[in-house]
């Protein structure tokens, strides 16, 4: 079992980061009525740690005991793999694909037309007890990649079975949350930790898994944690990555890790290494050559099934760091000279301006087509026009 699972907190009382969430929590674990949650923020901030410490609060340890099963939607056909205790179920929205809304509908119809006020429910096979509440959780993991009519046709279910069902949904980003579904929920916003904090959590695996500060030193676990943008989960499967490296490695057990450098560094991501390569490859040579080497690049992306948006994010920021890095310094105070790059700047043609702007585009037309490829490679066609048009790159 991964470090990161092994040791995840299992009580609300052992989650150390945000404690004000934690009481937030606890308050409404023992409230008599519990209203939807939207629990929303970046990804490796805890949201589901926490919503499942929660479900644990209410319920019990009858949650560890879940089964996973693959549900069969009897309209249409499609399957959906779901993971169920006697008292919750999680769905993983990513799997459920064009066909989301059918799926959605059926498996809440489902699990509430076997559960009964009493809290009697032959769909988990839930045994009758006075202390255990009369309802059942559904927790939507990534609920926001949801499509809109999946999202109307659950605000429409929910408010049908809200006596016998409580919804949790789990979201990244709220703006592609549904505001009808919204404002029904009670939001809780989970930010990533600092940077601290993320040191601390790591020292604390170092301590549970027996590496000594020696072994593993402050230093490392602060790079670490900057390298993972604060990122809870990566940043301990990288220190775990670190650690096994070490010891296959056949070096000393008492040796000091350090990040390895090439392909066995766990920063950055192949992926991640690759959205650079082809954001170098646009940023050098604007040319239907260089766009259709990217194209190859990014179907080897897509085939691999790295979400569209995350190459998207990631070509945006490695192209704004090749544009600041050829920018011209500003000048002094009191200078008078004014540089080409500058009045292009404030004539309202930055090329780092330019870029986001069509960055967002893409990312909207993303999301309503339903060829990545299509979006991604126009975004970097119009990339290399502005990069083209703005005189970024040395001309031979």
């Amino acid at each position: 079992m991964l470090w990161v699972d092994k040791h995840a907190p299992r009580e609300i009382e052992e989650l150390s980061i945000h404690p004000e969430i934690s009481r937030l929590l606890l308050k409404q674990a023992a409230s008599a009525s519990l209203p939807h949650l939207l629990f929303y923020g970046p990804t490796g901030g805890g949201k589901k740690t926490r919503v499942l410490a929660l479900v644990r609060r209410i319920f019990g340890d009858a949650v560890d005991k879940v089964r996973v099963e693959t549900f069969t939607d009897r309209e249409s056909g499609t399957e959906a793999t779901v993971c169920r205790s006697s008292h919750h179920i999680l769905l993983s929205c990513q799997e459920f694909g064009v066909k989301d809304r059918a799926i959605v509908q059926s498996i809440i119809k489902d699990i509430a037309e076997s559960t009964t006020l009493s809290g009697v429910s032959s769909f988990f096979a839930a045994p009758k007890a006075s202390s255990v509440p009369p309802f059942k959780i559904c927790i939507f993991q990534d609920a926001d990649l949801l499509s809109e009519s999946a999202q109307h046709a659950l605000r429409r279910t929910l408010e049908i079975y809200s006596s016998r069902l409580k919804f949790v949904f789990l979201v990244e980003r709220l703006e592609r949350f549904s505001a009808p579904l919204k404002s029904r929920c009670f939001c809780v916003r989970v930010p990533l930790p600092s940077h601290r904090a993320v040191a601390s959590f790591l020292r604390s695996l170092c301590d549970k898994e027996g590496l000594p500060p020696q072994v593993a030193p402050d230093a490392l676990l602060q790079t670490i944690s900057e390298k993972s943008a604060r990122n809870l989960r990566r940043a301990g499967l990288a220190l775990e990555c670190l650690a096994t490296h070490n010891f296959t490695a056949s070096l000393s057990p008492s040796t000091a890790l350090s990040l390895p450098r090439g392909e066995a560094s766990p920063f950055p991501l192949p992926w991640e290494r690759l959205c650079d390569e082809i954001a170098v490859c646009a940023f050098r040579q604007q040319s239907p050559r260089a766009l259709s080497e990217c194209r190859g690049m990014l179907y080897d992306l897509l085939s691999v099934l790295i979400p569209g948006e995350l190459v998207l994010g990631r070509l945006l920021t490695t192209l704004l760091a090749l544009v600041r890095e050829k920018q011209p310094k500003p000048r002094a105070a009191g200078a008078s000279a004014e540089t080409p790059g500058s009045s292009r700047q404030a004539a309202g043609h930055d090329p780092a301006t330019v870029l986001v702007h069509a960055a967002a585009h893409f990312s909207h037309t993303l999301k309503k087509g339903s060829k990545e490829i299509i979006h991604l490679e126009a975004f970097l066609a119009q990339a290399m026009r502005v990069l083209h048009l703005a005189d970024v790159v040395k001309r031979t």
